[in-house]
């Protein structure tokens, strides 16, 4: 698990163009707030796209506790070379790490491999979440779920946030230290959509993860120093440290129960998906049999 440190600052969308121009012009390659505090900082301006498909069972156990699960795929729009450009991984997100109100934890896992040899006759690969994880990836993935008391197999399709990032990353002495992203969110569920503003500052989850306890004092130091420095010249974005997973649902008015037409949905596609596999493997299994002892015939084994 790695362990995320991050202001999350509610923006106006009518702020949104302005407060991005003075973040480039502050802390941008040009800028010099982060120069005055090492003069080892350097930085660069990059825009990513990321869609994240939410995850959930029908007690909405995740929305719940204010955990997530979500499929990330990213496209970056500013760099279609870069490494992570077309990138998608299955993230797993928990909340009270530790006794830090910033911190969140989170797992990552495959999901665009090669498939194993016994995969096509395993019936998760249909299963509206489990089939997205890849073939080596899902006991695991299960494993860690159940950590957390959640059964991966009632899992399914909910939300999707599709964001629009506009990202600074800061560099120290040419080593990742922090990002500030302002991201233009479109969240959706069946035919309902929210449209807000929200950014983030976050140390890079790497070096916070691996750094001892000294080490991560001094990045959350530089963390505030940047975060009260935003505040001050924009007093109306306000701190607010719940899960995007979680505003969007609320922002939407959705219900809380699974009495809605699309959890039932997935709920019969999620069953009827198990079904189908699970008589294909049986078919399979009856047949293999079947050819096995017609060969033992041939040969006259008994």
């Amino acid at each position: 698990m790695r362990v995320e440190n991050e202001y999350k600052l509610y923006v106006p969308d009518t702020l949104a163009d302005a407060v991005w121009e003075w973040l480039v012009s502050e802390f941008g390659p040009q800028g010099s707030a982060m120069r005055s505090i090492d003069s080892g900082f350097a930085s660069k301006v990059a825009t990513d796209r990321m869609v994240d498909q939410y995850f959930d069972n029908d007690r909405w156990q995740l929305l719940h506790s204010g955990n997530g699960v979500r499929l990330r795929s990213r496209q970056v729009l500013s760099d279609t070379t870069d490494r992570k450009h077309g990138r998608r991984l299955m993230q797993i997100k928990i909340n009270r790490v530790d006794d830090n109100a910033l911190n969140r934890g989170e797992y990552k896992f495959k999901t665009d491999t090669l498939i194993s040899d016994s995969a096509s006759i395993d019936p998760r690969e249909r299963h509206p979440f489990l089939g997205l994880v890849a073939p080596f990836h899902r006991d695991s993935i299960l494993r860690v779920l159940r950590l957390y008391g959640v059964d991966g197999d009632s899992l399914h399709p909910t939300l999707l946030l599709d964001q629009m990032r506009r990202r600074i990353y800061l560099y120290r002495d040419t080593i990742a230290f922090a990002t500030l992203s302002l991201d233009e969110i479109t969240a959706r569920f069946g035919d309902k959509q929210h449209y807000s503003h929200e950014l983030e500052l976050e140390l890079n989850e790497i070096g916070y993860t691996n750094d001892d306890p000294t080490g991560r004092a001094e990045m959350e130091h530089i963390s505030a120093l940047i975060k009260e420095r935003v505040v001050r010249q924009w007093p109306r974005l306000k701190q607010d440290q719940r899960p995007k997973y979680l505003k969007a649902w609320e922002a939407m008015m959705l219900p809380w129960d699974c009495a809605t037409q699309e959890v039932q949905q997935a709920r019969k596609q999620r069953i009827r998906g198990w079904s189908i596999g699970g008589g294909a493997v049986t078919v399979l299994i009856i047949a293999l049999a079947a050819r096995r002892r017609r060969n033992r015939r041939k040969i006259g084994a008994p």
